[in-house]
């Protein structure tokens, strides 16, 4: 018995349209800017937790052998290592642990994670030091925690605002939500670990048998890996937007990105570009004045609605591909 066949109206995903879909998205919901816009005022007027007293001591400890070796070491390396220890003390001066709720690659967008900014228009932000190791630890896994369940919060009203069809918000969805991303979290640093150590072994020896050598192995090293992982980029999508499994939904991101391969690839470089060349007019103002709420405000609307455009587009090629494939199993039966 044949079945009529349907023509599928769905099209390819488009770059532009993806993009001003994405904007319109978050101007129709403005409430969706207000969770980026919390967690950088957090780390603006917030507490700052800081891990200088248990690093300094370290530092200070090399550089006063090398102090020692002085008579021995060329005036250039003193000098190097002079202002390498300058450098790390600035790290430790600025660092702040409560940047660690900027997650990935599921997580709430933030102007001021690793800026680290200290002063605001009341006064200098308080400033406390981790009494130890294990609690600095302990401290950076239940921020690191609450970063992904903030930005399972922040994905999933982003993916929901995304949708052509109305789909309200389930309690017992956004906790399946942010086990899968967990899970997706996990499965990326492995993937990452596996690709990125046998190249930096490779990166290790040819700065040991030629430092110019080193810096060509270093390039090509970070373009291999950008090149190995942009297939994944849309592995968070799936989870969000189609309420698949991690698993499935790196799958599914493998297969978007191979059918689209040119036109996703300029899509990631388009929102890297457009979110970073913003940046540097949201970080015009100085952080004692309160013009800066206008950078933190504009971040916020720009990377919500360029997320909400990677979500329109991910919907356009997954419907595309679906829709594809119901072609394909419907065309024997009209042979």
């Amino acid at each position: 018995m044949e079945r009529k066949f349907e023509q599928v109206a769905a099209s390819p995903p488009r770059l532009i349209p993806s993009l001003g879909a994405g904007f319109n998205a978050v101007a129709n919901n403005v409430s969706l800017i207000i969770l980026p816009i919390v967690v950088d005022l957090l780390l603006w007027f917030g507490p700052h937790l800081r891990l200088k007293s248990l690093l300094s001591p370290g530092l200070q400890a090399l550089n006063a052998q090398a102090i020692e070796l002085g008579p021995q070491m060329s005036p250039e390396l003193l000098e190097m290592m002079r202002q390498s220890q300058e450098a790390w003390d600035t790290i430790f001066e600025h660092f702040n642990l409560f940047s660690a709720l900027r997650t990935l690659p599921v997580g709430v967008p933030s102007l001021l994670a690793f800026r680290g900014v200290i002063s605001n228009p009341f006064a200098q932000a308080g400033i406390y030091e981790s009494p130890s190791f294990l609690a600095a630890f302990g401290s950076w896994f239940l921020i690191m925690l609450a970063g992904i369940l903030l930005g399972t919060i922040y994905f999933s009203s982003v993916a929901r605002s995304s949708s052509e069809s109305t789909q309200p918000f389930s309690v017992r969805m956004l906790a399946r939500q942010f086990l899968q991303t967990m899970l997706l979290t996990v499965i990326l640093i492995l993937v990452l670990m596996i690709i990125a150590v046998p190249l930096f072994v490779v990166l290790s020896i040819s700065a040991l048998i030629n430092p110019m050598l080193g810096q060509i192995v270093l390039f090509a090293m970070t373009f291999i890996i950008l090149w190995l992982l942009l297939p994944l980029f849309f592995s968070p999508h799936g989870i969000f937007m189609k309420k698949i499994r991690a698993r499935d939904a790196i799958f599914q991101s493998l297969r978007l990105a191979r059918m689209f391969m040119p036109n996703t690839g300029l899509m990631i470089l388009l929102i890297v570009l457009i979110g970073q060349g913003m940046n540097i007019i949201w970080l015009l103002a100085e952080w004692d004045s309160w013009m800066a709420l206008v950078g933190i405000a504009g971040h916020a609307f720009i990377s919500s609605g360029l997320l909400a455009a990677t979500f329109v587009y991910y919907r356009q090629g997954v419907d595309w591909l679906e829709a594809h494939m119901q072609k394909k199993q419907d065309e024997p039966l009209h042979s």
